[in-house]
């Protein structure tokens, strides 16, 4: 649970001192506030956005080749149509 909880230092937002400083935990992929770069996305952000990315993706080619296939399946004129066409010629 704690890989995915940043925590954010309220004594940032009202001033307090050292003492009074309290540390809230969110659900998001940030740095530390004592990390060289604080609140900075982490490497781990990137990996879950990389990995939303390629999901979409993939879903998007699967949905793409089902209906494709479907389409393959299914043809653009009747049988009865077709030799009635033939029998015209």
């Amino acid at each position: 649970m704690n890989s995915s909880l940043s925590v954010f230092d309220m004594g940032e937002r009202w001033n307090m001192s050292e003492e009074q400083s309290t540390y809230c935990r969110y659900r998001d992929y940030r740095a530390s506030p004592w990390s060289p770069v604080p609140y900075d996305f982490t490497l781990q952000f990137w990996h879950v956005l990389a990995a939303r990315l390629a999901f979409i993706i993939v879903f998007e080619h699967l949905v793409f080749g089902i209906k494709s296939f479907i389409a393959y399946l299914i043809p653009d004129m009747p049988k009865s149509l077709c030799d009635r066409m033939r029998r015209e010629k």
